[in-house]
Parts: C-alpha cells; sequence; structure tokens
C-alpha cells in the first residue's frame, strides 16, 4: 500500500494551487451555465491517487481544516481511472467537507 502525506508548499507552488482553483472553478460555472446542453464527457486516463493528492492539497487551505492531518491508503498497483477529474475531485472535496459543516 502507498501512503500519501500532504506537504508544506512554497509560494510558487501555492500559487499554481489558486490557479488551478480558479480554473477548476471557471470549469464548474461553465458546466452549470451549460447544464440544459447535453455534451459529451471530457473523460481521461488519470491516477485516481494523484486525484486524492490534488484534494488533500486544496482541503489543507480551507479554514478549519489546516490542521488535520489525513492518512490515505492506497493499494501500489491501483491501476488509472477513466473519468472526469475535476467531477471525482469536487465530489471528494464535498465528501470531506461535509462532516466539518454538519
Amino acid at each position: 500500500m502507498k501512503t500519501l502525506h500532504v506537504v508544506q508548499h512554497t509560494s510558487a507552488e501555492y500559487l499554481g494551487l489558486i490557479e488551478g482553483e480558479a480554473f477548476r472553478a471557471k470549469k464548474i460555472t461553465g458546466d452549470l451555465l451549460d447544464f440544459s446542453r447535453v455534451s459529451p464527457s471530457e473523460k481521461a486516463w488519470t491516477s485516481f491517487g494523484l486525484i486524492v493528492e490534488r484534494t488533500l492539497s486544496i482541503l489543507k487551505h480551507h479554514p478549519g481544516l489546516e490542521n488535520v492531518e489525513v492518512e490515505t491508503r492506497l493499494p501500489a498497483d491501483l491501476p488509472d481511472v477513466h473519468v472526469e477529474d475535476d467531477a471525482i475531485l469536487q465530489a471528494l472535496v464535498s465528501l470531506l467537507e461535509g462532516p466539518r459543516a454538519a
């Protein structure tokens, strides 16, 4: 099993996270505006572990979660998944933020 750890980011990495989140928010907004139209999905092969790492990097900076430690255990031989990675990332963020908001 592989253990993923959340690490402290440098200013450049932090700005990269902000930029990535801004583009993801733009895409979510665009998706909401296009909700009534049916369009092909933008699925791609990707590592689920990378999606989890991105999710934890994003959540590390959310208010109330700065000092939360998360340990993940993903098998080293976990195959890539064919998904829309931003949709999975948003689902994970919602799942992990939910208990904090309750």
